[in-house]
């Protein structure tokens, strides 16, 4: 269910269900959205249901996202990207923040090949890579920027705890 209305009048409605219901998760997919789903389910949830059904490790993946109804995407993503006019939530739960929406996608393709042809992507499905662990060096390259201290040695960013 989507409620649409002032941030100001969600932030109460947000409060009350929260009271009331232990059975629904709430999340704000916008400013004056406010999306109502059965609790565990989101958007990270069914990337880890679809990556399993196709046998998709989620070290493989990549996801971007811009908004805080993204956040569960892009830490279940191996590489989790968020746009840089995006909203800082789903920045700080990214591995890499890359341009504005418009050019966000594209930007991250290049990342993407930079890295598959320095052969610092695709590497072989163990632990470490299992966890989230990966490159991310060359984002400055195409006009993004790193973020949460992730860097040339892969692995999860300081402070941050290992993917699942």
């Amino acid at each position: 269910m989507l409620v649409a209305t002032s941030p100001a009048e969600l932030t109460g409605l947000e409060r009350r269900v929260s009271d009331i219901d232990r059975t629904v998760g709430l999340v704000r997919s916008e400013p004056t959205y406010l999306e109502v789903l059965p609790a565990g389910v989101d958007k990270g949830s069914a990337l880890r249901h679809l990556a399993d059904r196709c046998g998709v490790p989620l070290a493989r993946v990549a996801a971007i996202g811009d908004n805080p109804n993204d956040v569960p995407l892009l830490r279940a993503a191996g590489l989790g990207a968020a746009v840089g006019d995006g909203d800082p939530a789903a920045q700080r739960a990214a591995d890499v923040v890359v341009g504005p929406c418009g050019t966000a996608i594209a930007e991250l393709v290049a990342l993407l090949l930079a890295e598959r042809s320095a052969g610092t992507v695709d590497p072989p499905v163990d632990d470490a890579t299992a966890t989230g662990g990966r490159p991310v060096d060359n984002a400055t390259a195409t006009g993004g920027r790193p973020v949460n201290g992730a860097t040339a040695s892969g692995g999860p960013a300081p402070g941050r705890p290992p993917r699942r």
